[in-house]
């Protein structure tokens, strides 16, 4: 649990300088209940906090603090306070390969996508270092080499991308979703079960 925490906030969260606290802001039903489940989890006495859009979506934030939490982030994940996009990285050791897998199945909660078919996913970000980590935790773990590439943004960035799909796609996502008894934002867990479902009855290849 605290290693798929260390991957949503490295994706999707934000460490306050000198605050050891982190924050996290999510939009959705499926989201909101990540979120409490997380709170529930980890024993918070905050409340989660909910701010509606024009659009009629609700963000709901969590924000948990705890003596030491900001050194703790740093130290064993990578995961830098303030402004962090470009600079994350990934941690340098995992107690076993559940603990690699509840990571990814974190960052892909994050800032993840899976195609709607389950058919593919990507992640996108800043950092290079960060994309270049999950490539090489995947290719340990999986024996999979994930596709790496810089995708152009508005004509003077270029963003580092980890994607895969096909035959890639159904081995890392089936590794990631093979751990039980962890966080998971299912919304997206469901594009690839129906997926992994439809491929055991043998209606799609």
């Amino acid at each position: 649990h605290v290693y798929y925490l260390a991957g949503l906030i490295a994706t999707d969260g934000y460490v306050p300088k000198y605050h050891d606290c982190f924050e996290i802001g999510l939009i959705g039903d499926d989201e909101r209940k990540l979120l409490e489940e997380i709170k529930t989890y980890f024993d918070s006495k905050s409340p989660l906090q909910s701010y509606k859009y024009s659009e009629g979506k609700v963000n709901t934030l969590i924000r948990i603090a705890s003596s030491g939490l900001e050194s703790f982030l740093y130290e064993n994940f990578d995961i830098p306070s303030g402004a962090k996009t470009a600079t994350v990285g990934v941690p340098t050791f995992f107690f076993n390969e559940d603990c690699a897998k509840a990571y990814l199945h974190g960052c892909i909660d994050g800032d993840g996508c899976i195609a709607h078919d389950g058919k593919s996913f990507g992640l996108t970000t800043l950092s290079e270092k960060f994309i270049r980590g999950l490539h090489d935790i995947l290719l340990k773990y999986t024996g999979e080499d994930i596709c790496v590439y810089f995708e152009k943004g508005d004509g003077t960035c270029r963003y580092p991308t980890l994607c895969a799909s096909g035959n890639k796609s159904n081995k890392v996502l089936g590794w990631i979703y093979s751990l039980s008894d962890c966080f998971s934002l299912k919304r997206k867990e469901e594009k690839f079960m129906m997926r992994k479902l439809k491929l055991n009855e043998g209606v799609i290849t």
